[in-house]
């Protein structure tokens, strides 16, 4: 599918050729094709109106050599503006708040600044009234005047931009306008304008599609909320610009309304069937709402379901660069560079135009991909090599190529992750995750609590307690001990601090810090929040967390919380509910129970029943009274045994298991695996083809 079969009608875009895609789970079936599709040019949405995508009200551009700016609607793509600003922000134009109208820069910045989080925007526009620089401080967008008024409200409430805004009214302002004059060049707009303004209206240049579809440009004074407000102005403006006609604009037809912003110039289009192309004169765009990523190719502004959409408009193949940089990274071998690459290319052309105006969104709901800054040498050869390159089935169909960080030493099955029917492509299969994991050790402090440290930071003194626990000794000053093991995502919470020469007891040697394994500790507290978070309904305090199901892989698909089980959409959403868990393949300890065997029972116990201390020749104890004592194991592991309750979830992998393990793709790698061999590892009775 080329780029140029995609055409606008209604405002929609809509597939040539009649390939239809089904959107509704991650892995549905989608429908047959009769030959593997093309794209040359691929649509990445970087905000937009979706739950997997983030909004903003306004987005700012950069170029070093500035950009062109054109309109796309039904009668194609027309030149509007050449901009030789380096910087541009854009918005849709619609319904906003003027918070102050003021000749006083610094006022006008500060309330910007106040007001400077959240999606919601201030846009703080200049103009030169009555030869005086005038900044106009105008927050957010708005569909409806109803909505603006109730945004008033919500600015207002911040006490320190009230007290900016002092006694000037906010008002609701919007797209009823006036049309100054007749409509001309680009310079006859310029220059009604300077009239306007020395008049003391507030005005800007528009550039308009006429009924042939060709651009003209004109002036449009004021930003009024109705038609009554319009009238009211067009009364006043007669008396201030006799020598000019004026009219209501006619805002249904696309338009681009250039103003000078503080700082830079800003252009408001209209939503419907209009479409804002910003091309920029030089390879690279940066989106400041991006992180002041860089992106090839061009942006194209829309509203869609009310909202601004960035969509970035890039080459297929060097889209990929990035996925690949970002998914995988430069360090790693160039056959799993392949592998990637080939992977990712059949993902984006197996969903096609998922997003009515975007085939993919830039986040892992679908593949990261962040622009030139994840590009690397080896990465951009690894993706020309595999050019065209796609994933099949028997019936050379492209299939569904979900890939994850780690496996964990084994793949999952789909149907233990996202339930629903299967794949024959997508069996569980062992995957070569293992990594140089960091060795931590889980101690015992002078104060009964227990944490971890980092292993180079301890050294074994050779003694033992009476119980059978190993003495080690610190080595490191302000040793900091956490309360689980830091890993390659996350760093565990400080709990306690240790100086040198101190002594601890060491209750276990645990590996974790690669891809490969993790833990975490959740107390009681923290767990009941979590899964109240998640609408699980406790009862009262969490007294049991259980495994009651595994799947095929060992993953589990069922927890139980005070031996109930927990519903979830599906079975990989119990990483969600337990605090955005690396991986469904774990285990669960929890503290306060614990398993005495015996020569002929097993007795299992917890932390409601007291244990004894007896010695000599007693017939019965006294119980333990402190808060947590431990056991050894015959695995040589101290098990603690609490009054205080708490949770130790310890696992293997990263992400849902599914397909290609990234991790494991590197280890194939370093084994001498070609990038196809890796690939037909992790899907069953696969092959290569060129679209």
């Amino acid at each position: 599918m080329k780029l140029s079969q995609i055409w606008i009608q209604a405002g929609k875009y809509v597939l040539a050729g009649a390939l239809l895609f089904s959107t509704t789970l991650p892995f549905a079936a989608t429908s047959a094709y009769a030959a593997v599709p093309k794209l040359d040019q691929i649509r990445v949405a970087l905000f937009m109106n979706t739950a997997k995508s983030s909004n903003t009200s306004v987005v700012t551009l950069k170029s070093d050599k500035g950009f062109d700016i054109s309109t796309r609607s039904a009668s194609g793509t027309i030149p509007l503006f050449n901009a030789a600003d380096t910087s541009i922000r854009a918005s849709a134009d619609g319904f906003r708040v003027l918070l102050l109208e003021t000749e006083n820069q610094g006022t006008a910045k500060a309330i910007a600044e106040q007001l400077s989080s959240g999606a919601d925007k201030v846009n703080v526009i200049t103009y030169t009234k009555q030869g005086k620089l005038t900044y106009r401080v105008e927050y957010g967008y708005y569909v409806t005047k109803e909505q603006a008024t109730a945004g008033i409200d919500t600015v207002l409430r911040n006490g320190t931009t009230s007290a900016l805004i002092g006694a000037f009214k906010p008002v609701v302002v919007g797209n009823a306008r006036l049309q100054a004059g007749n409509t001309g060049s680009e310079a006859d707009a310029v220059r009604t304008l300077a009239v306007v303004n020395q008049a003391g209206l507030y005005g800007n240049v528009v550039a308009q599609l006429d009924a042939a579809g060709q651009a003209q440009y004109t002036v449009w004074v004021g930003d009024e909320q109705d038609a009554a407000s319009l009238q009211t102005l067009q009364a006043s403006a007669a008396q201030l610009l006799p020598g000019i006609a004026l009219q209501a604009a006619d805002n249904k037809r696309p338009y681009v309304i250039r103003k000078t912003e503080a700082g830079g110039v800003h252009y408001a289009f209209n939503g419907g069937n209009n479409q804002l192309l910003i091309h920029p004169k030089q390879i690279g765009v940066s989106v400041k709402e991006k992180s002041d990523n860089t992106y090839r190719g061009d942006i194209e502004l829309s509203v869609y379901k009310d909202r601004l959409a960035v969509i970035n408009e890039v080459d297929f193949e060097q889209y990929l660069y990035s996925v690949v940089g970002a998914e995988m990274g430069g360090s790693y071998p160039t056959e799993a560079l392949k592998a990637q690459a080939v992977s990712a290319r059949t993902y984006a052309l197996m969903n096609g135009l998922m997003y009515d105006i975007a085939h993919v969104v830039d986040n892992t709901f679908d593949q990261a991909y962040s622009g030139m800054g994840r590009e690397a040498t080896n990465v951009i050869q690894a993706v020309e090599a595999t050019r065209g390159e796609v994933v099949v089935d028997g019936q050379n169909k492209l299939v569904q190529p979900f890939y994850s960080a780690s496996a964990g030493g084994v793949t999952a099955d789909i149907t233990e992750a996202w339930g629903g029917k299967g794949y024959d492509y997508l069996q569980s299969v062992k995957s070569p995750d293992e990594g140089t994991a960091e060795k931590w050790y889980r101690i015992l402090l002078n104060d009964g609590k227990v944490g971890y440290v980092f292993g180079d930071y301890l050294k074994a003194t050779g003694n033992s307690s009476i119980a059978g626990f190993s003495y080690y000794r610190v080595t490191e000053p302000n040793l900091n001990v956490r309360m689980a093991p830091s890993t390659f995502t996350t760093l565990g919470p400080v709990v306690g601090k240790l100086n040198v020469g101190e002594q601890v007891v060491v209750l276990e040697e645990v590996m974790v810090g690669s891809p490969y394994v993790w833990e975490r500790m959740l107390d009681e507290a923290t767990l009941s929040n979590l899964l109240a978070k998640n609408g699980v309904t406790t009862g009262g305090a969490v007294n049991s967390l259980e495994i009651t199901k595994r799947g095929p892989s060992g993953r589990v698909t069922e927890i139980s919380v005070n031996g109930k089980p927990v519903k979830v959409k599906t079975p990989d959403a119990i990483r969600t509910v337990l605090g955005s868990l690396p991986s469904t393949l774990f285990e669960i300890e929890q503290a306060g129970r614990y398993t005495i065997k015996g020569a002929t029972a097993v007795n299992n116990r917890d932390s409601s029943q007291p244990v004894y201390a007896l010695s000599g020749n007693q017939s019965q104890g006294s119980p333990v009274s402190q808060s947590q004592y431990f056991v050894l194991g015959a695995n040589g592991k101290g098990n603690s045994l609490t009054s205080d309750s708490y949770f130790r979830i310890f696992g293997k992998g990263y992400g849902h298991g599914i397909g290609m393990s990234q991790y494991g793709a590197r280890n194939y790698a370093l084994q001498g695996y070609t990038y196809v061999q890796i690939i037909q590892a992790y899907y069953n009775g696969v092959t290569l083809t060129k679209g």
